[in-house]
C-alpha cells in the first residue's frame, strides 16, 4: 500500500515573536521566528506562492523590510517555524544616537496577493 498523503492548505494566520528584544551598536542584528497556520490551526501549510516578509519600523521615520525564510513552514522537524534576520547593516547608526524604539510586523502572502500583516510579539 502507498503512504497517505494530504493537500497542504495555505495560511490563514500568524504568530511571530522577537528573539532580539536589545539591540546595541555593536550587536544589531535582529531576529524573529514564525509560525503559520491554516483556518483550521494546522501548523503545517503549503509553502507554494508563499512569501513572508518582516518590516521594522524605527522611531525616527526609518523602515526596512526583509524577505523571510519560510522554508520551515512545512517541516516538523523545525517545529514548522519560519526565520526573520534583519542584518545589522539594514538598521540606520542615528538609530544609536538616543534610546529609540521600534516595532515590526509580518506580512504573509500567496501569489503576490497579501493574505494578512500581523503584529511581532516581544
Amino acid at each position: 500500500s502507498s503512504p497517505l498523503s494530504v493537500a497542504l492548505e495555505r495560511a490563514a494566520s500568524a504568530r511571530a515573536l522577537l528573539q532580539t528584544g536589545i539591540v546595541y551598536v555593536d550587536r544589531s542584528e535582529v531576529r524573529a521566528v514564525f509560525q503559520l497556520r491554516d483556518a483550521r490551526l494546522n501548523a503545517a501549510v503549503s509553502s507554494s506562492e508563499l512569501r513572508v516578509w518582516i518590516e521594522m519600523n524605527f522611531s525616527g521615520g526609518q523602515s526596512v523590510r526583509v524577505a523571510c525564510d519560510s522554508s520551515g513552514v512545512t517541516r516538523a522537524d523545525w517545529h514548522y517555524l519560519g526565520r526573520c534576520v534583519v542584518a545589522a547593516g539594514l538598521v540606520s547608526p542615528a538609530f544609536f544616537e538616543i534610546d529609540s524604539t521600534a516595532s515590526a510586523a509580518l506580512e504573509i502572502e500567496y501569489g503576490g496577493s497579501v493574505i494578512g500583516t500581523y503584529a511581532v510579539g516581544g
